[in-house]
C-alpha cells in the first residue's frame, strides 16, 4: 500500500475536511519537508468562504508551515534529511511582470505557490 499523510483540504463542494493524499516524491531540485506546525491564515479563510480563481479544487490548504526535511530531490545539496526548514510558499513566478520588476514576487500574475493550486501544509 502506498505511503499516505493527512491533510487539511478544501474540497470540490467548498467544504473543508481531512483526507488521506499520496505522500509525494521531491522533484529536481525541491525537498520534501515532514511539516510539525503549519498556519491558517486569512488567505485560506477567504478561500474557503468565498472561493479564488487561483484555487484548483481539491487543495490542501496552508502556505504558513515549518518542519523537518524528510527527503532530498537530485541537485540539492544545501540542506540535508533532519535539518529544521521553513517553507517557501511561492515556487515560481515569472520574472517579466510588473510586480517581479520591482522585486514584488508575492504579487506576480503567473505566481505558483502551495495552498491554492498545489497542495501546502
Amino acid at each position: 500500500m502506498a505511503e499516505t499523510m493527512k491533510g487539511l483540504c478544501l474540497n470540490e463542494e467548498q467544504k473543508l475536511e481531512i483526507r488521506d493524499f499520496p505522500v509525494p516524491e521531491p522533484k529536481e531540485g525541491y525537498v520534501r519537508v515532514k511539516v510539525k506546525r503549519a498556519g491558517i491564515c486569512a488567505t485560506d479563510i477567504g478561500y474557503w468562504k468565498h472561493g479564488s480563481d487561483r484555487l484548483q479544487l481539491p487543495v490542501i490548504l496552508g502556505h504558513e508551515a515549518s518542519g523537518v526535511v524528510d527527503k532530498l530531490g537530485d541537485g540539492v545539496s544545501k540542506v540535508k534529511p533532519g535539518d529544521r526548514v521553513i517553507v517557501m510558499t511561492t515556487y515560481e513566478v515569472c520574472g517579466e511582470c510588473r510586480f517581479c520588476k520591482i522585486d514584488a514576487t508575492n504579487l506576480c500574475i503567473k505566481r505558483r505557490g502551495i495552498g491554492s493550486k498545489e497542495n501546502g501544509g
